[in-house]
């Protein structure tokens, strides 16, 4: 199924979400996550991020991706299983 919502395009295969990130120069950059989370994360507008050379998911609002399917507290750090910045599964 795919569904495009807030400028971002979702696609559920399974139990895993594909989330589509255009960026304004239409580079595309897809984001994985848990489709448990779909209900939640559709609701906001998410745009990439570079930082020290890493690409991270961020909410109009500043919410980064990975602390919101986390739940992440305020002063604790958020790890990435894999290293993959993109993949919040």
């Amino acid at each position: 199924m795919k569904r495009k919502t807030n400028s971002n395009i979702y696609k559920i295969v399974g139990d895993i979400v594909y989330l589509t990130v255009i960026r304004k120069d239409g580079t595309k950059h897809d984001v994985l996550f848990d489709s448990e989370d779909y209900a939640d994360i559709s609701q906001r507008n998410w745009h990439v991020l570079d930082s020290s050379g890493f690409l991270y998911i961020r909410s109009t609002q500043s919410e980064m991706l990975q602390r919101r399917i986390a739940n992440t507290p305020t002063g604790l750090e958020c790890f990435f299983k894999n290293g993959n910045t993109l993949d919040c599964r």
